[in-house]
């Protein structure tokens, strides 16, 4: 089946003015598919609160006023609260219209008393809740003079009178010729003291002007520091480096002075000790018996070469002799060893 272009624009514009519709229905505060919890409330005076106008509790926006109803005979206005989510409201509650600002908009505030509900005991679904109008400043004002208006006016009076006294009296001193010429000697001193606070006014800013030029340098100075930080940084580090390794090296310096003087001390303890005749050394360096000794072998042993000198032959003999000897000695010693193998060998055999 073809569907013409008319019935198309036709389907279009119904859909168009039913989205236009809804769209104005909740910009005026209803919901599409309803709320999760609606109560109503009964004013006597609504005070000017119109649909959309915001529900609060605590400052925090939970809902709109969706509707108002006036009933002629009962002489009650009646309000619809639609919330936005389904709060647990309780029974003591009540709904107050109050100013959102000083422009005069209303609004509606749920005001929970500080005496306590038994648990569960929250307002249902369609349930009717307590409608309260908070007081204004000339609700206020006008109850105030209501109750206090007689004694207000007489305090008015009272502080007429007072200023019509000191309005007489500042007429006469300002007549006065020679109140007159106090008040002209006054002006004049609060002229001097004016232009005296002018002059002081210059001096302070051109004070100011120095001060702000210092405190230009001293930024100028804080920068350079924060440029040059790490220069700053590596140079105490290289301080403190260099502090560490003068303290290890006097520690060093005084192990060595300390080692010095131990070692000057022994040196000290030889020296006293070659002074005396209790070592070997004190006895070479003290005792000249030792030298003599060597001088007499000394001269023993000359005389032997002396001797050997003189009687060479002498010598050689007994040294041929000796040797003649021993090597008969060892020819022995030899044949022996020889025979000794010879039997063995006859022995394995």
């Amino acid at each position: 089946m073809k569907i013409s272009n008319e019935v198309k624009f036709g389907i279009i514009s119904i859909i168009t003015i039913v989205l236009v519709v809804m769209g104005l229905n909740y910009m005026a505060g209803s919901k599409f598919f309803g709320a999760p919890l609606t109560l109503y409330a009964k004013y006597q005076n609504v005070q000017g609160l119109i649909r959309g106008n915001p529900i609060t509790i605590n400052g925090l926006n939970v809902g709109k006023v969706t509707n108002l109803t006036l009933d002629m005979n009962a002489g009650l206005a009646t309000a619809t609260l639609e919330f936005n989510d389904g709060l647990d409201i309780p029974v003591n509650a009540e709904a107050q219209i109050y100013n959102i600002d000083l422009l005069g908009q209303k609004g509606v505030k749920i005001a929970v008393p500080d005496s306590l509900v038994p648990a569960n005991n929250y307002f249902s679904d369609g349930a009717e809740i307590k409608g309260v109008v908070e007081a204004g400043i000339f609700d206020e004002a006008s109850e105030l003079v209501k109750t206090q208006g007689a004694e207000i006016l007489i305090e008015v009076a009272k502080l007429s009178v007072q200023l019509n006294e000191i309005v007489k009296l500042t007429k006469n001193l300002l007549t006065d010729t020679e109140n007159n010429n106090t008040i002209r000697a006054m002006l004049g001193d609060i002229q001097a003291t004016t232009e005296n606070l002018k002059s002081i006014t210059t001096k302070v800013d051109s004070l100011a002007g120095e001060i702000n030029g210092i405190a230009s340098n001293a930024g100028s100075i804080v920068k350079n520091v924060e440029n040059n930080n790490e220069n700053i940084e590596g140079i105490i580090s290289n301080i403190r480096n260099t502090t560490d390794s003068l303290a290890k090296a006097s520690d060093e310096v005084t192990q060595l002075l300390t080692d010095a003087s131990d070692a000057v001390a022994t040196v000290e303890n030889m020296m006293s000790k070659l002074d005396t005749t209790g070592g070997t050394l004190g006895l070479l360096l003290n005792d000249t018996r030792l030298y003599d000794s060597l001088a007499v072998t000394t001269e023993n042993v000359n005389s032997v070469l002396r001797e050997v000198k003189a009687n060479p032959q002498r010598f050689f003999d007994d040294i041929k002799i000796y040797l003649i000897e021993r090597k008969k000695k060892e020819d022995r010693a030899t044949r022996k060893t020889q025979k000794e193998k010879a039997k063995q060998q006859d022995y394995t055999n």
